[in-house]
């Protein structure tokens, strides 16, 4: 009976220090979950404020993305009014020209000139109109340099090419050909003048713009087939007159008939000699 008794308490006590170790692993547990708990209700906030930065991010994205199309938009319309600016200051850089070079063509030339009545404010619009002439003439310079510069380039290469023709001479070829330059410039810029003003004055008749080209046309077409310059012993004189360009050349009658094609009011005179004058319609 008391053996019994022994194998009961000890029985008892092993159950009892069985649950004690199944309490403290509970507790553990039950620290454990909560911890889990805790980490799952963190790493949800944290999920929330990623949502809410990415949401922000977005709309930012979005915001920018229309700044953007409307820059590019006002991109577009700086662009198109650089342009017409650009096209608009051509124009007028082709007006100053055209009343420089040919003044009898304004209107305004007839008139006599309007006074405000200050003599230095008369003297300051003068001074800066002959500022305007000055720099368009020295523009005309320039160019005319560049051309003559190509024109002796192309009369050495071909003195290096033919050798034995009396062309080879520069001051010959130059002569002529300067002639023949200057003679297709009075024929065809004066068209071109006339044209350039009559748009900016709108006092032509509409069909006189395909009259000017045709002309214009004509003259540039007979240019490309003319053959390659002979020496001859032309002269160049300019007309004095300040109504029309008058250019006077006297050449050989083969010349004359080859500039008369040019110009629509060319007149042949006597046997060598013709004079080419471009009338005002």
């Amino acid at each position: 009976m008391q053996a019994k008794q022994t194998s009961l308490l000890k029985r008892v006590d092993a159950l009892d220090e069985e649950c004690e170790e199944l309490q403290s692993q509970l507790g553990e547990n039950e620290e454990r979950q909560i911890g889990l708990h805790n980490q799952l209700q963190q790493m949800s906030e944290e999920k929330e404020q990623v949502q809410a930065q990415l949401t922000q991010q977005q709309d930012l994205c979005s915001e920018l993305q229309r700044e953007k199309q409307t820059l590019e938009t006002h991109i577009s319309e700086l662009k198109k009014s650089v342009t017409e600016l650009e096209e608009g200051t051509q124009a007028f850089r082709e007006r100053e020209r055209l009343l420089v070079a040919f003044p009898e063509l304004s209107p305004l030339a007839q008139n006599q000139p309007q006074s405000t009545g200050n003599v230095l404010m008369d003297m300051e619009r003068q001074l800066h109109a002959n500022n305007i002439r000055i720099k368009v003439l020295e523009q005309e310079n320039a160019t005319l340099h560049t051309s003559l510069l190509k024109l002796r380039e192309r009369v050495q290469n071909n003195n290096t090419r033919v050798g034995h023709m009396d062309i080879c001479k520069p001051e010959k070829f130059e002569k002529c050909t300067c002639a023949l330059t200057l003679f297709l410039l009075c024929a065809t810029g004066r068209a071109t003048a006339q044209h350039g003003w009559d748009a900016v004055t709108e006092g032509r008749r509409p069909n006189e713009e395909e009259v000017v080209r045709s002309q214009l046309r004509q003259g540039i077409r007979y240019l490309l087939l003319l053959p390659p310059p002979r020496h001859c012993n032309s002269t160049f004189r300019p007309s004095t007159s300040t109504r029309t360009p008058l250019l006077q050349l006297k050449a050989t009658q083969r010349h004359a008939v080859a500039f008369s094609l040019l110009a629509p009011g060319a007149q042949i005179r006597g046997e060598n000699e013709t004079e080419c004058k471009q009338t005002e319609d």
